[in-house]
């Protein structure tokens, strides 16, 4: 860890993620659509511990060989953003990634479709649906959910990027003053019952990496889980985004915005899973927390 601390304040010479590496624009008629994305080299010193990605219980997304030992690697990924306008009220947004640690080569993060017309009092109005992060993070702000902060993602915003993901739809009604703006925002979604298995198997982690939709997330065989352990009907590894019991999951926020004082948001998140169900190696977990950030 000590390696990985000293390459990590290296590292943090340069700049964080980018917020735009390529961006081009192409317009047919009233239709245009909006290419951008980032390609990123690093180059790595590992512990001397497992990491969960590869199977252990380590803490950090790289961690030792097969051996236990420290080891070097350089690693490339990158994500490409891709943005339909349709006129001034329509627009979608689909997020591929491209990363050595996934299951397929090519994989989806966000895929949707927003609605937001541009108000014509106090009170406006806006709506998506598809597949997207909940607005809980205020760190995670650039290019394809990256943060433009620092290279790792914070605990909180590691575990979002893992396991949670709106699969539905989103509404928002707000109304803005000349410095206040209030919202309102409320969700329904499914395909999301395995959130918590992560947080039970392993606990927190640091990293940066989110899932896709095609994604699996490795599970290191604790005892619990093993063939011989009580939970053994577990699959060795986790479908975060996969409907169990057919139940939907909601969300509610509030938010307070206010020009130079910053951002007020509480959110009530609950997947309302069963957590007796069980469906080809996966169980639901009942995942409900409130978050607050500023």
């Amino acid at each position: 860890m000590r390696r990985a601390t000293v390459l990590a304040l290296l590292l943090g010479l340069l700049p964080a993620h980018p917020t735009r590496a390529l961006d081009d624009v192409i317009t047919v008629g009233s239709l245009s659509l909006d290419l951008s994305g980032y390609i990123e080299g690093r180059a790595i010193v590992g512990s001397d511990t497992r990491s969960w990605e590869d199977g252990g219980l380590g803490k950090v997304r790289y961690g030792s060989n097969a051996g236990g030992g420290v080891r070097t690697l350089a690693r490339a990924e990158g994500a490409v953003v891709i943005e339909p306008k349709f006129g001034f009220d329509w627009s979608g947004s689909i997020v591929l990634s491209v990363n050595g640690q996934q299951r397929m080569a090519l994989d989806v993060t966000e895929a949707f479709l927003q609605y937001k017309p541009a108000p014509h009092s106090a009170f406006g109005f806006r709506a998506r649906a598809g597949a997207f992060f909940p607005p809980i993070s205020q760190e995670n702000t650039g290019l394809a959910w990256t943060s433009p902060y620092t290279l790792t993602s914070s605990a909180i915003n590691s575990w979002v990027g893992e396991e949670l993901r709106t699969i539905g739809g989103e509404a928002t009604v707000f109304h803005r003053g000349d410095i206040i703006e209030l919202a309102a925002t409320g969700a329904v979604f499914a395909a999301n019952d395995p959130t918590g298995t992560l947080l039970a198997w392993r606990g927190w982690s640091f990293n940066d990496r989110e899932t896709g939709f095609f994604d699996r997330l490795r599970l290191a065989p604790i005892r619990i889980i093993s063939p011989t352990g009580g939970l053994s009907k577990q699959a060795s590894t986790e479908k975060p985004f996969h409907e169990i019991d057919g139940r939907p999951g909601y969300y509610t926020a509030l938010s307070l915005d206010t020009v130079g004082y910053g951002k007020l948001t509480a959110l009530w998140y609950d997947n309302n899973a069963d957590d007796r169900a069980f469906v080809r190696g996966q169980w639901a977990w009942r995942t409900k927390f409130l978050s607050l950030a500023v």
